[in-house]
């Protein structure tokens, strides 16, 4: 009872909210009186003496306005001809009926210019023929009125001049939404609808019209039930080039039931005609056939179906849209359809066992790899190049019609470039953008696009809860331009997108989709990888900055300065085979850390659970699997009976059972193979060492600062003091150089604010950390860091064992995949690789690895969400800098921009940028190298030296140039450019500009 009452106040309240609706768009028009449509089609009417030559002339704005339900017709050429279609801005639709022809090697357009033109209409069709340009059909609409055309009027090509085309025989009847082929010198049309306002009707029937002689004729069919497809619109239609057969495939309908309630249903049913004996008096016969399976094949003699959307009715009176980006191409021939995907050309056939196989499972996991998703897109195909121009897609209640131009080689199949990114759809449009959710239309005019048997795929998605009624919608069907555009493509399991936490939404399609090997070079989040003896030239030195290094670490626990030395020699080599890189260099100091001490013929020793074990503060002493030396003199005097001994980041775990002067007694706790030198971690107590001993303090002034070190890892950092007295080691001569302390024990994250403060940056070094705090801590001291550094707009390291089974093997294990994950999740601005890269034997594998990783968890990332957290968070009062971030990093987002250009000369504007985290990448300039190479560690950042900022507009272009070299931006792209110049910020005139490349 409870339920029933529930629906019925709804229907109430959805019945209430239409009528509003309804008057609103009276006053609406009682304002501005809509004119007559009859009128309005009457001044477009012409004759064939009236029409004069036309001429191309360049497009004001460089694009034509955005628009819906056009055609897109390529010629023989490289030109394809847009015509019609029809947008609504919020207040009001227009209808267009202007000519573009677009140039897809100039990437250029030119707009026709005639004294005389078609009437404005959409959801024809259009086809070229001799040297012809040929539109019939398609509708005119208001918001209020509504006119179906069945004319034909033809544009030669070679004058430019439109003319109608005075058909005679038995002329369809006015329609949109139908489809037509050219076939054997005729133009085959099927399908379609009329709408009167009140009524629907929808056709089957099947005509052809003559080119050479301009006549129509009704092509008799089988009509009983069964024989024939059910009358539909917006269905694929296509030919096959070396038989007389053409096939339909999908399509849809609306109905209204028993409550007057209208229905959507999608059709999934194919079926195929053949023509041969079309001219004759014959009954033709459709075949209705199936249609599944899926491989890769070669695009020729295919039709090829971009996007889509299915709606399902989610109860009361809202409907879910899941708009689509996965592509398929069909083989009238094999009657099968092909996903069109990445990387891959199989055009060879597969044995059918694995064909089928394969077919489940690119029933669900086929996608476009960076095309977003939409529906009603025009396509064409030129040469061996797919595109894909404008769509549809909904953001709430408001419908945004796309002016984006998309191409995919089909042959190479190396993923989507965008050739435009369109028009900013809140500039153009006049309504609101923010229209309430819950406003819902009467149940008489509502409709469903979708049933519980309408397929919807796993592929890339985009889910929105949407109305059922548009503010200008008289109808409710999907895609109704092109014939070779149609909404899903093959039945498959609804799996619904998923939305976490500063993420965007997840689904079936992004977890399958294949990494392409230029992904990694679009990762953000920077990569410090280790130098060891696994690093055997300069070529893998380079092979590792192509995969992704962005900081090269030297660990000063391990090796002389003459070993270290050559391998600086063999770095440097590296990256100069790799001038566009920015690549730093990190000396990390061995710390007043306790390790153990050298071991007999010095092999590792094995030790076995419950055994005795003495520790002696005898440095001196090899080891053996009885006794061992620690470096640490003050250990007898630090522990006490029951205090827990790790060693080897605890792989080793002891408990101390006698004291003596020189040494301890501990009780083995688990079989163990440990090597010499190893950490030893002495939980609970304070080590009295220095920070610097003099070890490091020779590394420092001998070997760091001579040979320009960019970064000094401070170990075991435990406060501000100790960051101070590293900047007092390096002096005058090293203070260019950026400290990042390591935080590794109790002590560090209590005075962490303070630590922070004084340093460049920080390094989480989750090894000793681990030993020191209790292991479930560790994670949260990760994050509670990682925000700490992400608010102070200073670079954050995550390292220790990230991907430590790679030492050995050549893929690391879940949890190491998973860790990295969370590791960029949680604002990481570098990731660190210790052993893995120094000592494995994979070590570039390695690199790639984790590059591919970040990039996935990045491409996950909801950046807006992000940004507005990070906003949130934030102290009310800010430097000049960070506002200035702020205002770039929201403008790149939101004109989607391909990068953002800075000019900072200390660097500090940038870094404020990248706390913003944007999506696109970061270029910085400066005059100061230490400053160029301070950015290797920050996220999304790439640093370039100039030699001057007085030349401000060459300095611009050069950026432009880089920018494109290395394929950040390209022809048509937005970039930000934020310039300040060696004045304060204050004073720097013309700072932002927004570009196109």
């Amino acid at each position: 009872m409870t339920k029933k009452k529930t629906e019925a106040k709804a229907k109430l309240l959805a019945e209430k909210r239409e009528k509003q609706e309804k008057k609103a768009r009276k006053k609406l028009l009682k304002g501005t009186k809509e004119e007559d449509i009859g009128n309005i089609i009457k001044r477009y009417r012409y004759t064939r003496e009236q029409a004069d030559n036309g001429r191309l002339v360049d497009v004001d704005g460089g694009r034509p306005p955005p628009r819906a339900s056009a055609t897109f017709t390529p010629t023989q050429g490289d030109t394809t001809i847009l015509f019609g279609g029809e947008f609504y801005d919020g207040v009001q639709v227009e209808v267009f009926n202007d000519v573009y022809f677009y140039n897809v090697n100039k990437q250029e357009w030119r707009l026709l210019q005639t004294n005389v033109k078609p009437p404005p209409r959409c959801a024809h069709q259009a086809a070229i023929f001799n040297n012809y340009l040929y539109i019939f059909g398609g509708e005119y609409a208001t918001l209020n009125q509504f006119h179906h055309f069945n004319d034909m009027h033809r544009l030669c090509l070679k004058t430019l001049k439109w003319e109608p085309v005075d058909a005679s025989g038995q002329i369809p009847t006015p329609r949109s939404g139908h489809r037509m082929v050219v076939w054997n010198g005729h133009w085959v049309l099927f399908g379609g609808f009329h709408d009167t306002t009140r009524e629907i009707t929808y056709y089957n029937d099947l005509y052809m019209f003559s080119f050479k002689a301009a006549t129509w004729k009704r092509i008799c069919q089988q009509r009983f039930v069964g024989a024939i497809p059910v009358p539909r619109a917006a269905c694929v239609m296509v030919t096959h080039r070396n038989s007389n057969k053409i096939l339909v495939f999908g399509g849809f309908t609306k109905t209204k039931d028993s409550d007057r309630n209208v229905c959507g249903t999608y059709h999934q049913d194919s079926w195929i005609i053949n023509m041969d004996r079309a001219n004759q008096e014959d009954v033709l016969v459709w075949e209705k056939i199936n249609t599944k399976g899926f491989g890769v094949t070669n695009y020729k003699n295919f039709g090829v179906v971009v996007g889509g959307v299915s709606d399902s009715d989610t109860g009361g009176t809202s409907l879910k849209s899941i708009f689509y980006n996965n592509c398929y191409t069909l083989n009238v021939e094999q009657k099968r359809w092909y996903p069109l995907t990445m990387g891959k050309d199989d055009t060879a056939d597969e044995p059918q066992e694995g064909a089928e196989a394969l077919a489940d499972k690119m029933d669900k996991v086929s996608i476009a790899e960076a095309l977003p998703p939409r529906m009603n897109p025009l396509v064409f195909v030129s040469g061996n190049t797919l595109y894909v121009y404008g769509g549809i897609v909904e953001q709430g209640s408001v419908e945004v019609t796309l002016s984006d131009m998309w191409s995919f080689d089909i042959a190479k199949r190396d993923g989507w470039k965008r050739i435009d990114s369109g028009f900013n759809f809140k500039d153009i449009y006049k309504g609101e953008l923010g229209m309430e959710e819950d406003s819902e239309s009467e149940s008489g005019e509502s409709g469903d696009e979708g049933d519980d048997d309408s397929c919807e795929d796993d592929m890339n998605e985009m889910d929105t809860d949407k109305k059922i009624k548009k503010p200008h919608s008289k109808r409710i069907f999907p895609d109704l331009s092109r014939p070779l555009t149609c909404s899903t493509m093959s039945p498959a399991r609804e799996t619904e997108a998923v939305e976490f936490c500063q993420m965007s939404e997840i689904s079936v399609g992004r977890i399958l989709r294949k990494i392409q090997e230029d992904d990694i070079k679009n990762k953000r989040t920077h990569i410090v990888a280790t130098m060891g003896p696994a690093i055997k030239d300069a070529e893998t030195v380079a092979a590792l900055i192509d995969n992704g290094v962005n900081v090269c670490r030297f660990n000063f626990s391990h090796g002389d300065h003459a070993s270290q030395g050559k391998m600086l020699a063999m770095v440097r080599e590296g990256i100069a085979k790799r001038p566009h890189a920015n690549v730093g260099l990190m000396l990390d100091t061995k710390g007043p850390e306790i390790r153990t001490g050298f071991l007999k013929e010095h092999k590792p020793i094995t030790l076995v659970h419950g055994q005795s074990l003495k520790i002696t503060t005898d440095y001196t002493l090899e080891g053996d699997n009885e006794c061992i030396a620690c470096s640490y003199p003050k250990l007898t005097q630090s522990v006490k009976v029951g205090s827990r001994i790790l060693i080897a980041d605890g792989s080793l775990v002891c408990d101390v059972t006698e004291i003596h002067d020189d040494h301890v007694v501990v009780k083995v706790l688990n079989n163990a193979t440990v090597g010499e030198k190893k950490n030893m971690n002495l939980p609970g107590v304070k080590v009295e060492l220095p920070i610097l001993s003099d070890k490091d303090i020779n590394d420092i002034v001998n070997f760091g600062i001579p040979n320009n070190f960019d970064f000094i890892a401070l170990s075991f950092a435990q406060s501000a003091e100790d960051i101070m007295e590293c900047k007092r080691v390096l002096g005058e001569a090293g203070k260019h150089i950026k400290i990042i302390p390591k935080i590794e024990n109790v002590e560090g994250i209590v005075n962490f604010d303070e630590i922070l403060e004084v340093s460049d940056g920080v390094m989480i070094a989750r090894g000793d950390l681990g030993m020191e705090i209790p292991l479930e801590k560790v994670c949260l001291a990760q994050k509670y860091m990682i925000n700490k550094c992400n608010k102070a707009a200073k670079p954050v390291i995550t390292a220790t064992q990230m991907l430590e089974s790679m030492i050995t093997n050549p893929r690391p294990t879940r949890a190491e995949a998973s860790d990295v994950v969370n590791a960029v999740l949680d604002g990481s601005d570098c990731v660190m690789l210790s052993g893995e890269s120094a000592n494995g034997k994979y070590p570039v594998e390695c690199v790639n690895t984790m590059a591919r990783v970040c990039f996935e968890a990045e491409d996950s990332i909801a950046h807006r969400k992000v940004f507005s957290e990070i906003i949130e968070s934030s102290e009310k009062d800010v430097r000049t800098e960070e506002s200035l971030a702020r205002s770039v990093a929201s403008l790149a987002m939101d004109l989607n921009a391909a990068a953002i250009i800075s000019f900072s000369p200390d660097g500090y504007l940038t870094r404020y940028i990248s706390k913003c985290k944007p999506a696109c990448p970061v270029f910085s300039h400066s005059t100061e190298e230490h400053v160029v190479k301070y950015m290797s560690a920050c996220r999304g950042v790439t640093g370039r030296r100039v030699p001057s900022f007085v030349n401000k507009e060459e300095n611009i272009k050069n950026a432009l140039e880089a920018a494109k070299e290395v394929h950040a931006a390209k022809k048509g792209d937005h970039v930000v450019v934020i310039y300040q110049d060696e004045k304060s910020i204050e004073e720097t005139k013309d700072l932002i500009r927004v570009m196109r490349v």
